[in-house]
């Protein structure tokens, strides 16, 4: 089994992030997501029961297409974020049912200071 890519995100508080995850073969050709569903989530703590943040690409947030997923966090979003740090991961699901987690993600909020 593969190890699953570590990732660190810095979100700028009340602003519109954006943050794109390539998924390629070894040799760098990507792997069309297209028709692919994608979920992604925050926690305080792997153990956590409560989601800071829980998006999907049928929500909007999440778009899959040839070699990526998009995450778009709108800024009303990152307004309400109130972590300093917290653990993620995003996961693939294609259409015939077989789920991949492509990343583990450790979120930093970066504090607005212009409200």
């Amino acid at each position: 089994m593969a190890k699953v890519k570590e990732i660190k995100m810095y979100i700028p508080q009340g602003t519109t992030y954006e943050h794109t995850f390539n998924y390629q073969q070894s040799d760098g050709t990507p792997i069309d997501l297209t028709g692919y569903s994608a979920r992604m989530q925050f926690r305080e703590t792997v153990e956590a029961t409560d989601t800071l943040y829980d998006v999907t690409n049928v929500s909007g947030e999440l778009v899959c297409g040839n070699g990526f997923v998009k995450l778009t966090i709108d800024d009303a979003d990152s307004t309400a974020f109130t972590f300093d740090k917290c653990v993620g991961d995003l996961e693939i699901e294609s259409p015939g049912g077989i789920v991949t987690r492509l990343v583990n993600i450790t979120a930093y909020l970066d504090l607005e200071v212009t409200r």
